[in-house]
């Protein structure tokens, strides 16, 4: 009889360490932007230096429900755009700018197009990168 119970009780533990828990799997959470965001946009050429150096400046972007709007005090490069965005995931947000530009313009030094996105603390880093070149802005929440 104890050697019964023995077994019942040993197959009883053996069951309960056997479950295993399932893990609940969550996806991350995409960004909710809004406000001011203040920082440096860069825009650099791969390869040949035929093109020369690429373009720096200070840069402004305000977000508001699904609408932004970048701005630059900085003569270097008109990077202002403004229109609507969508955070398509935890990686990537689609900027569409609604801006009128002249027909002679550089349209990779404005915000527009996907970008992935990171964030660290109260800072947005935004990168775009095409075959030949990069659009990089690192912004601070104000």
């Amino acid at each position: 009889m104890k050697a019964f119970k023995l077994s019942v009780l040993s197959m009883a533990l053996l069951s309960i360490a056997a479950c295993k828990k399932d893990k609940v799997v969550t996806q991350p959470t995409p960004i909710k932007l809004s406000g001011v965001y203040i920082g440096q946009f860069t825009y650099s050429y791969y390869g040949a230096t035929i093109y020369g150096e690429g373009l720096q400046g200070n840069v402004t972007v305000t977000f508001s429900g699904s609408k932004y709007k970048s701005t630059s005090p900085s003569d270097n490069f008109a990077a202002g755009a403004d229109g609507s965005f969508v955070v398509n995931n935890d990686k990537q947000i689609t900027f569409a700018d609604s801006s009128v530009h002249p027909a002679n313009f550089n349209w990779g030094i404005i915000l527009n197009g996907s970008y992935n996105y990171s964030t660290k603390g109260d800072s947005l880093f935004l990168i775009n990168k095409s075959s030949s070149t990069i659009s990089n802005y690192r912004l601070k929440k104000q």
